[in-house]
């Protein structure tokens, strides 16, 4: 293939004396295609139900759902635990929606070189 077929496919050719050097553990680390519409798809689509809301009940409501949903996504688990933020995912209708997380998982690997305690991170925290 040349870069004709290959701009028309929407690949793009390397070329490293512009963009340097490939990193193998970005490349690994991005998000697949449709994770990327999935996550963007929801954002667009709570922004249009904030801005339907505005328009047809006024713009208290709207203002009243970003305040419950900033207090929902500031609740959080101790340091070293993972939050499963479910009181955000149940207001905003996610609760019952499986979405590629669900069944896949985290996309980064945990690191597992740290043994750190929740002990530790909390007093990493405090300073």
């Amino acid at each position: 293939m040349d870069e004709k077929d290959l701009s028309q496919v929407g690949v793009q050719p390397l070329d490293m004396m512009r963009d340097g050097f490939r990193n193998i553990t970005l490349d690994a680390h991005r998000k697949h295609p449709v994770e990327e519409m999935q996550t963007n798809g929801v954002r667009r689509h709570e922004e249009s139900k904030v801005k339907r809301d505005a328009f047809l009940y006024g713009p208290g409501l709207a203002m009243k759902t970003q305040v419950e949903r900033q207090m929902a996504s500031t609740i959080r688990r101790l340091p070293g635990m993972k939050s499963s933020m479910v009181h955000l995912e149940m207001l905003m209708g996610l609760d019952d929606k499986i979405l590629i997380k669900d069944y896949l998982g985290d996309d980064l690997p945990e690191d597992k070189t740290t043994s750190q305690t929740q002990h530790d991170l909390l007093d990493k925290e405090r300073k």
